[in-house]
């Protein structure tokens, strides 16, 4: 079952193994922005390591640790602790903060990196499968 934020015009479903963002949209709009399920995401790391300089962490990749969701505030918090990729395990810990407001959606994510590598860049929240081309002058990302 999936985890769902929604205030009346703005609605997010999370799903719970990974905590992909699998439905964002806009209800008095019409707009729904992922339609491809299989390109959903959540956020991506930029760590660069000695041997391959464009590595990156992909969120969708790691295993949600923790999800609080307040449907009263329409807030959400997905924690993922232990990072990993093809490349290994690294000890961080990423916390992604989900607000909606009105017609808004707001993101913010904290990093705890308690590794020896750099994170280079944070890119939150990475949305997959973005559909209807036609109403992409409505989007305000």
């Amino acid at each position: 079952m999936s985890l769902t934020l929604d205030n009346g015009h703005v609605y997010i479903e999370i799903e719970p193994e990974h905590g992909r963002v699998t439905r964002f949209g806009h209800r008095p709009l019409g707009i729904d922005l992922v339609r491809e399920q299989r390109l959903t995401e959540n956020f991506r790391l930029l760590v660069p390591l000695p041997h391959w300089r464009g590595h990156y962490i992909k969120g969708s990749e790691q295993r949600l640790t923790e999800a609080m969701v307040s449907e009263a505030e329409h807030t959400a918090t997905l924690t993922w602790a232990g990072l990993s990729s093809s490349q290994g395990k690294f000890d961080m810990v990423v916390r992604l903060h989900i607000q909606l407001v009105d017609d808004d959606a707001r993101f913010s994510l904290d990093l705890e990196n308690h590794s020896n590598l750099v994170v280079e860049e944070a890119i939150y929240p990475t949305l997959g499968g973005l559909a209807n081309r036609e109403e992409r002058d409505q989007w305000r990302l």
